[in-house]
């Protein structure tokens, strides 16, 4: 894969942000940060200039809106965005739902570790080749 997969972080703490954004460098080359914010409507607002094929969405982020209005608009934004889910321990029941109704396509809980970060990007990856 030599196409560099866009990430947009969704992270209430400037330093998640930036944790996860040094970890995303560190475990793969393919994938390039194009952008961040602290809260959803941010996040919306900046999605169709920043074009990312995944959103890395901390659950239950505060904020004017809840977790299932933030997926329902990103996928407004673009259908074909992989929404990735970042919980807390204690959002484990919602963080089902989710997947399960298929609202959100993965999830990475938190404290997110290099190895399924790397499984998660392997994964997009297999998923993008396969719908070519």
């Amino acid at each position: 894969m030599t196409d560099k997969i866009k990430i947009f972080i969704v992270d209430d703490s400037k330093m998640g942000q930036m944790m996860l954004s040094r970890l995303l460098t560190e475990t793969s080359p393919h994938a390039e940060v194009v952008g961040e914010s602290s809260n959803a409507s941010g996040a919306i607002f900046a999605l169709e200039d920043a074009n990312p094929h995944i959103v890395m969405l901390k659950l239950n982020i505060p904020g004017d809106m809840d977790s299932e209005e933030a997926l329902r608009r990103i996928k407004e934004v673009d259908p074909n965005i992989y929404i990735v889910l970042c919980p807390m321990p204690q959002d484990r029941e919602e963080l089902d739902n989710y997947i399960r109704t298929g609202k959100a396509d993965n999830f990475l809980a938190k404290p997110i570790q290099k190895p399924a970060l790397q499984r998660l990007i392997a994964a997009y990856g297999q998923r993008k080749r396969s719908q070519q």
